[in-house]
């Protein structure tokens, strides 16, 4: 394949990549996401969750109440909620939304929660994030696995478990763009933008000003199927999945039109959802 597209043996991968002419600063969006930055490629607790957690879970639940059960299929979708910290509440509304499926949910979950926490991998990396008096990233992730267990499964505290996720997510989410303002801080150069994507929401933030000139951070999302959390009129986490496509063109300096950017974000929904 790269032989066919560059005529070379090998595609460079690149960490990040300087336009200076556009004033544009790009890298992959792992390196300012807490739960899966990894400077030396190590392992991270991203990679713990989905070995853990997200594979485990369909194939635990499948072995309790039998492949061929009906919509059973639905629960694959695990993979592609986004961002992996709403797991635990797309738990909570399949389960929901099936009924017959509410105990064998619950009580697979509880199980593979306790084997995540339980793990060594897990636990050197809680014991590592730990910061006296402050709601460490071990924290969090630990608390909201222990809400989405068991009682919490089954009798519901959803409204309170709704805006903890909706806390969580502008967290995440803001320390990636607190991220990409320090990165332009440091780096000067005439950079004005710092574009990322990752397994997010497409989002377009402002960081002020570069030399008189507005500087913004760019987040253009997931290629994968996006499965956004929210409540319904109970207070119940509720999941929308849609397809979202994000478009973003930077021009040069000096552009006849004057134009910066031009930024296009959509979304397409299936009829049967």
């Amino acid at each position: 394949m790269a032989r066919a597209l560059l005529g070379a043996d090998d595609i460079p991968l690149h960490r990040e990549l300087e336009f200076p002419d556009h004033g544009v600063l790009a890298y992959h969006g792992n390196s300012g996401d807490p739960l899966n930055a990894s400077p030396d490629g190590d392992a991270t607790i991203g990679d713990a969750i989905g070995s853990e957690l997200i594979l485990r879970f369909p194939q635990r639940v499948r072995a309790l109440v039998g492949a061929d059960h009906p919509g059973i299929e639905h629960i694959d979708d695990i993979d592609d909620v986004r961002p992996v910290y709403a797991v635990p509440a797309w738990v909570r509304q399949q389960s929901v939304v099936q009924r017959e499926l509410l105990r064998p949910m619950s009580q697979v979950w509880s199980e593979v929660v306790d084997e995540f926490l339980s793990n060594d991998f897990v636990g050197h990396w809680l014991k590592a994030q730990h910061k006296t008096f402050s709601l460490d990233m071990g924290k969090k992730l630990r608390l909201l696995l222990e809400l989405s267990r068991n009682k919490v499964m089954a009798h519901g505290h959803d409204e309170r478990l709704t805006q903890l996720y909706r806390f969580f997510q502008h967290s995440f989410d803001g320390k990636m763009s607190t991220n990409a303002g320090a990165e332009l801080l440091k780096r000067g150069r005439g950079l004005r933008f710092v574009v990322n994507g990752h397994s997010h929401f497409a989002s377009m933030q402002p960081l002020g000003n570069v030399a008189g000139k507005p500087a913004v951070y760019f987040n253009t999302g997931t290629w994968r199927t996006v499965h956004q959390i929210g409540h319904d009129l109970g207070g119940r986490p509720s999941f929308l999945p849609y397809d979202a496509m994000s478009y973003l063109v930077f021009f040069p300096s000096g552009d006849s039109l004057g134009r910066d950017y031009e930024w296009w974000t959509g979304a397409l929904v299936a009829a049967n959802h």
